[in-house]
Formats: structure tokens, C-alpha cells, sequence
């Protein structure tokens, strides 16, 4: 499910998402949910408001994997610049977007 073509740039989202063990629902971006990740239903209603792009931190293979198969712009960068990530992300993508939201995964 890519971004819908011929979608002017004017809103992107940078959706930040990790997968691993850490927190109190470890993988939880691969969360079942109706035969799907929950990042493919976040990633789905994102869509309908802009381009969406995906930054992850660098080394996640997995969601590396996931954003390249399922046809998203996906950005790895620095684990501890989140801002960084978010404005790299979407410069790299969309570099002439107009606004700029943060999606959480």
C-alpha cells in the first residue's frame, strides 16, 4: 500500500516506528490485527491525509524489510535524534512538502 500517485506534497507524515523486545508489548508495530500488521492500519489512515514516509532506527532490519515490501519511502537514522529522523525522513522523500506531521507506530 504505497503513498496514492500524483499526491501533490503538500502534507507528509514521517511515521516513527521500532520493532524489538523493549516495552510492555514487545513487536507490537506487527501487532496482528485482521490478517495484517498494526503498522500496515496506522500507515493506511496516514495515507489518506498526505504522502506518508517511514523512519526507523538504524539496524532495524525487520521494519526495513516491511516498509521496502510494502511500498513506502523508509528512512533508518539515528536511534536518539527522533527529531533529526523525522526531518531527515521527510526532506529525503518529499523535500518540497509543505507541512510536516509526526505519526507514531
Amino acid at each position: 500500500m504505497p503513498n496514492k500517485p500524483g499526491r501533490p506534497p503538500m502534507v507528509t507524515t514521517v511515521l516513527t516506528a521500532r520493532s524489538g523486545p523493549k516495552g510492555r508489548l514487545p513487536d507490537k508495530v506487527f501487532a496482528d490485527v485482521e490478517g495484517k500488521p498494526l503498522l500496515y492500519w496506522i500507515a493506511k489512515k496516514l495515507a489518506d491525509v498526505g504522502n506518508v514516509v517511514l523512519a526507523i532506527p538504524e539496524g532495524d532490519d525487520k521494519l526495513w524489510e516491511w516498509g521496502k515490501a510494502e511500498g513506502f519511502p523508509t528512512y533508518a537514522g539515528s536511534m536518539d535524534d527522533v527529531t533529526g529522523r523525522i526531518m531527515n525522513a521527510a526532506n529525503e522523500f518529499y523535500p518540497n512538502t509543505k507541512y510536516i506531521m509526526r505519526g507514531l507506530g
